[in-house]
């Protein structure tokens, strides 16, 4: 797995925003990793629930992404399976409020911003999105998937959620994209 993190990145595209400036953004920083990038003619679609996918012209498998932004901070994981991944800046929230509406009991004695941003990277993960915060799934002990719970940037916490089958070694990389260095 690929995890891209690119600060300030509304000003990479100033003219775009919301979904358009998403799958911009996909797009080249996928074909940054491509070998032959002339070759490949990248898409992003999405599913009826809104969860992007790529399509592409290859005889192989396109990558499984998922994406998230949050105080100008875009971040993009790419995958050979499927993948989900929030980001969220702490700031002050009514956490106590949240955790009574959202958190089930075993979850309310944990960080809020490490149970929020697990909640929201798996319901990216199912494609259900925000149905199953609602609905109130559980993200502590599940068997089927594993998170990756860290901060980047300034107090900036991400989870990503990826198969529990999948090797826990250090099976990925982070790469801070600044558009900066290709001048």
């Amino acid at each position: 797995m690929v995890l891209f993190i690119v600060e300030n990145y509304r000003k990479i595209y100033p003219d775009l925003e919301g979904k358009p400036l998403t799958d911009r953004l996909v797009e080249e920083l996928l074909s940054r990793n491509l070998p032959d990038r002339s070759k490949v003619k990248i898409q992003i679609q999405r599913t009826e629930s809104g969860k992007p996918y790529v399509v592409w012209n290859r005889d192989q498998q396109a990558p499984c992404i998922s994406v998230s932004h949050c105080d100008g901070v875009f971040a993009c994981a790419f995958d050979d399976e499927n993948v989900g991944i929030d980001i969220q800046n702490e700031r002050e929230v009514a956490a106590d409020r949240i955790k009574g509406r959202y958190f089930t009991e075993a979850e309310q004695s944990e960080d809020f911003y490490k149970i929020w941003t697990r909640k929201e990277a798996y319901s990216k993960y199912t494609g259900r999105g925000l149905t199953q915060i609602i609905e109130g799934a559980e993200v502590l002990n599940l068997r089927d998937v594993t998170f990756d719970d860290f901060m980047i940037l300034d107090r900036i916490h991400v989870s990503v959620c990826r198969p529990a089958s999948k090797d826990r070694g250090e099976n990925y990389e982070i790469q801070f994209f600044d558009r900066k260095q290709d001048r």
